[in-house]
């Protein structure tokens, strides 16, 4: 295909101006620049230094305009998203919008690699204040859900792989960021196990609001036989008196918020378990976080 017929087609699909495209005539045969056999053949007029300033000259005028339509069909670019939220502190407000701005592929590349990578590669714990952090987390999860099922899928294997094969470190910090319980639908079923298990893993013995938010509406994808794992670090960050106040009403919110998604036999397994830490607060004593325990049972036993 030489330069004529390549304009041509540019013109006939739209990312090519009429007016360009005729300015273009004067360098339809540009490649006689390069290779003037024809010149040479038909013994035409070498072209010169001024023919060859006009060519160049067009030649950048094509290079600007289809480039102006590659940007108008594509709209923002993964890099151009992560360079603002990055730069932008107030970007959190906009991030929505910018996202919806970037076709399928763009945002597959901003869930699939960009982001993490940015975040996964910055050093944060030298300013304590940066909430950059925060918001390539928050970007991650509005352009999750622009995505496709089949990407989130990706997603979702991605994760796995690095619970499978990265350090402790790397999936700790990953996991934080990237991956909350109710992600656990983009699993595939065999590796479903592994993952929950982890996440039940992540509270030490009690929550802090970083496993509060992995962890939210993981009961979903619970037996009843691992409803003690799941409701003990609940017991002793609600009951606790040491629990910071802000801490244990989140705690005890997103507890009641649960059980919209349980079963029967679950919640019955929750309250045998709960009823249990009761009796052992009464028995050393400890009425206050005895009352805190009947308190979760009545969260559980709210009738319809």
């Amino acid at each position: 295909m030489d330069l004529a017929e390549a304009i041509t087609i540019c013109r006939q699909e739209k990312v090519l101006s009429d007016r360009t495209a005729d300015l273009c005539s004067v360098i339809r045969s540009y490649r006689n620049l390069i290779h003037p056999g024809r010149v040479v053949r038909l013994e035409e007029p070498a072209p010169d230094q001024s023919s060859a300033t006009i060519a160049k000259t067009l030649i950048e005028m094509i290079v600007e305009e289809l480039a102006r339509s590659r940007r108008k069909s594509v709209g923002l670019t993964a890099e151009q998203i992560v360079s603002k939220v990055r730069r932008d502190a107030n970007s959190t407000t906009i991030v929505k919008h910018l996202i919806l701005e970037a076709n399928e592929s763009q945002r597959e590349r901003l869930v699939l690699s960009l982001i993490p990578d940015a975040y996964m590669t910055g050093n944060y714990e030298s300013d304590f204040f940066d909430d950059e952090p925060e918001r390539l987390r928050g970007a991650f999860r509005v352009a999750l859900e622009q995505v496709s099922h089949e990407v989130q899928t990706r997603v979702a294997a991605e994760f796995v792989r690095i619970l499978r094969e990265e350090d402790g470190d790397f999936v700790a910090r990953y996991c934080e960021a990237f991956f909350v319980a109710s992600d656990i639908e983009y699993v595939a079923k065999q590796h479903q196990p592994l993952v929950t298990e982890f996440l039940l893993g992540r509270p030490t013995r009690v929550h802090t609001f970083g496993t509060l938010r992995v962890l939210k509406g993981i009961v979903s994808f619970l037996t009843p036989n691992e409803a003690e794992i799941w409701v003990d670090p609940y017991v002793r960050t609600i009951t606790s008196a040491e629990t910071h106040s802000g801490l244990k009403a989140r705690a005890k919110e997103q507890f009641g918020e649960e059980f919209v998604r349980t079963t029967g036999t679950f919640d019955t397994a929750v309250m045998a378990r709960l009823d249990a830490w009761r009796q052992t607060f009464l028995e050393s004593g400890q009425s206050s976080r005895a009352e805190s325990a009947a308190e979760m049972i009545d969260l559980v036993d709210i009738p319809f």
